[in-house]
């Protein structure tokens, strides 16, 4: 890394990355275990960190046993990286919630971009991402796209696209 892109690493068990709208914990394994979406007031979609059952999670998992792992921030950010190393491979999640200023106002759109990066060797990951509805009392029901995910329950009229 150059000095623009310096680390500055977390002693928590989680990072969190936000826009003013919403709010999502990233734990040293990738998962989100908490996101209220799409505001602070609104039910979690994500809540693994109160009910690993019934509360939704996001994780992105190696195939192959961790050895290491490393959360860090990318200087004067809320950029959140997570690496993930094991014996014969490595990669780097990065997290973010987009903000940014056009036509002389904030913009914070309801959007959260993960990208993972292949650090060293071949990675094989899964990604699960499971949300839920009504304070995990309500299943989303996906459904594929051509590059998409949609999850979606009509009884509460929650609508999330995992886009790839």
């Amino acid at each position: 890394m150059n000095e623009n892109t310096m680390e500055k690493r977390h002693t928590y068990q989680s990072g969190i990355i936000g826009n003013c709208s919403y709010i999502a914990h990233v734990g040293m394994d990738t998962n989100i275990s908490w996101l209220c979406w799409p505001s602070f007031e609104d039910s979690f979609v994500f809540g693994s960190m109160l009910d690993k059952q019934q509360g939704g999670r996001f994780e992105i998992s190696s195939e192959e046993p961790i050895v290491e792992t490393k959360q860090y921030y990318i200087k004067n950010s809320n950029v959140l990286c997570t690496e993930i190393h094991t014996a014969s491979y490595a990669y780097r999640v990065t997290d973010f919630a987009p903000r940014f200023e056009q036509f002389g106002r904030y913009f914070k759109p309801l959007m959260l971009v993960r990208k993972i990066e292949p650090l060293y060797g071949v990675p094989s990951v899964n990604v699960r991402c499971h949300p839920t509805g009504d304070y995990g009392r309500l299943a989303l029901k996906p459904t594929r796209g051509s590059n998409h995910i949609l999850y979606s329950n009509d009884q509460i009229g929650e609508r999330i696209r995992l886009t790839t």
